[in-house]
Order: C-alpha cells, then sequence, then structure tokens
C-alpha cells in the first residue's frame, strides 16, 4: 500500500523551488480555466522512477543514472495526470477544477510558464510503501492563481483574520526586482568583432531613467549609480 502524506507547505519565490528540483526529474505545467493560468506538478527523480517501475510491473529501483526514454515520458505524464485528479475533490466545495497538462519536461529549465521571480506557494507531499519513502511531488500554485481562486470564495465564508494574515504573509515573500537599461542593436558581423574596450550606443539617453520590473511589467522609474562598491539604483517614482 503506497501512503501520501504532506511534508511541507512554504511560500517562497518559483526561482527557490525549482533550485531544489532535480535533473532529471518531471515537471508538468497544468492549465486550468478555473484558476486563471497555470501551476506546475513535480515528481522527484526518485518518485518518477518508482512510478514507471510499479506501472511497468517491476520492483522499485534507484533511479537510473540516465535521461528519461520516450516511453518514461508517456508513463510519467499519464502518472501525474492521474495523481492530479484528487484536486478536483479537493477543490469541489469551491469551484469545479478542470485542467489539462499543457507541457511535461525532464528539467525545470525548460518550463516558462511561472516566472523565476513569480510568488508561490508549494505544497509538497511524501510518497512512502511499507514505510520506506518512494520520493516527493509538489504542487507549485502562482499567487496570481491562488488569488483568482479567492476570488471565487463566497465572502460569507472568509474569515477577515485569515485575510489579514495572508496579508503579512505575502510581505515575507521575495520577488525578483531588475533593472533594466535601454537596448541596442548591431549587426552580426560587428557584433563578432567587439572587443575589450568598445563601447557600445544604447537607445537611452543618458538623463533618461531606467526602468524596474518585476515579472516582466515595468513599476518603477531609476537612476542607476554605485554605493560601497555595488551597482545601485535610486528609486525616482512608481510608473503612472
Amino acid at each position: 500500500t503506497v501512503s501520501v502524506t504532506r511534508a511541507d507547505a512554504v511560500q517562497t519565490s518559483y526561482s527557490n523551488v525549482s533550485r531544489e528540483m532535480d535533473i532529471p526529474s518531471s515537471v508538468a505545467s497544468v492549465h486550468s480555466n478555473a484558476l486563471g493560468g497555470f501551476f506546475i506538478a513535480h515528481l522527484d527523480a526518485t518518485l518518477s522512477s518508482a512510478l514507471i517501475d510499479i506501472k511497468l510491473g517491476g520492483q522499485v529501483r534507484p533511479p537510473p543514472d540516465r535521461w528519461p526514454t520516450s516511453v518514461d515520458v508517456a508513463v510519467l505524464t499519464m502518472m501525474v495526470d492521474k495523481l492530479i485528479s484528487p484536486l478536483q475533490e479537493a477543490f469541489r466545495p469551491v469551484f469545479a477544477l478542470d485542467y489539462s497538462i499543457a507541457n511535461f519536461e525532464t528539467s525545470p529549465n525548460f518550463v516558462f510558464e511561472v516566472a523565476p521571480g513569480d510568488p508561490v506557494v508549494a505544497y509538497k507531499y511524501e510518497f512512502t510503501h511499507d514505510e520506506n519513502s518512494l520520493g516527493e511531488m509538489t504542487f507549485v500554485f502562482p499567487f496570481s492563481s491562488l488569488q483568482h481562486l479567492l476570488s471565487k470564495v463566497p465572502t460569507s465564508l472568509v474569515d477577515p483574520a485569515d485575510e489579514e494574515q495572508e496579508a503579512m504573509a505575502l510581505d515575507d515573500v521575495e520577488v525578483e526586482l531588475r533593472a533594466m537599461v535601454g537596448p541596442t542593436s548591431v549587426a552580426v558581423g560587428e557584433f563578432l568583432s567587439l572587443q575589450p574596450g568598445d563601447v557600445l550606443v544604447l537607445d537611452q539617453w543618458a538623463d533618461q531613467p531606467s526602468i524596474g520590473m518585476v515579472h516582466g511589467v515595468p513599476l518603477l522609474e531609476l537612476t542607476i549609480g554605485a554605493t560601497s562598491g555595488h551597482v545601485a539604483a535610486v528609486v525616482e517614482r512608481w510608473k503612472e
């Protein structure tokens, strides 16, 4: 008998979660109209290997030192689909969860449906068989999807204390802020001939502000400078 228990739940950025994912492993980008976007289902290498062995009627062995074959990927895609389906029952009191696996990869580096800096909630579950660990599965929900979910919850069921606690929890979630300077265009030949000391003129005037971006959204106007030996950015204003 296989048992499943929740091992952990964290609020962080997707980049922090993806850094802990095995390569290779099983990473499914799952689309849901009800959630208004994507979430991620991840099986670590140990669980991926164990599920393949179980499905094909073999003995559970340590993960092989190779990338999954096309047969492995087909089996894992089917198994991930079955493992996601219980979420429909979990969400049933709020709404009917629809989902489809939009993309299946064997490395988190090839998953682009969730941006690295996106704040997420990650729920980790451990699979055991006869008290022996088979590995872990993680569901990763971007906050944007959870906010879409909360909009469907009747206000009579929402505890104001829970809303305040959620807002406080968000205060500690890290987002990736990028300072972007102006781009420029160069011919391929010119690019290949670049040497140390060459000057590139950017499509940005010296007195124009740089842009601070979060999740690809321009939010701040910045002036780039330096402090204590580090490149720094002074916040001039929020973009309108």
